[in-house]
């Protein structure tokens, strides 16, 4: 019986190794995946903003416009406004 176990224990850690070792492969493949990504996104960023820079990164300044004087920031109807519940949804 002892080596019955010996092996499940064997079969468990070479699963695991496998699972370890398509991990790292699919990682290293997600890694790639992103610096492409970044590097497009720096090309658009740069396309966006008029040209080339001489930085590394683009300087992007993000503002949080005011709302409108006459807009209402109430959710739903006026009679209802801000007072609803969780058994409203």
């Amino acid at each position: 019986m002892s080596n019955e176990l010996i092996n499940a224990l064997e079969n468990r850690v070479t699963d695991a190794v496998d699972a370890i070792e398509g991990l790292r492969s699919e990682n290293k493949v997600l890694k790639e995946e992103r610096q492409r990504l970044e590097e497009q996104l720096r090309q658009l960023l740069l396309k966006i903003e008029g040209g080339e820079s001489d930085s590394p990164e683009p300087t992007t300044s993000y503002s949080n416009p005011e709302p409108e004087e006459n807009m209402d920031s109430s959710i739903g109807p006026p009679e209802i406004g801000m007072n609803r519940t969780a058994t409203d949804f």
